[in-house]
């Protein structure tokens, strides 16, 4: 990114060390509502 704004306010490493902390967040907070989807094991095993 450093070629369209090499002087930018915000340099490009930290807009994409944000972007990928909060696609982390993201990722943990979706995994949470996403429900399980396991059969039950015939034979109680």
């Amino acid at each position: 990114m450093e070629i369209f704004a090499p002087e930018a306010l915000v340099p490009p490493q930290l807009v994409g060390m944000a972007f990928s902390f909060l696609g982390m967040v993201v990722g943990s907070l979706y995994g949470r509502q996403m429900p399980h989807t396991h059969a039950a094991h015939p034979g109680g095993r």
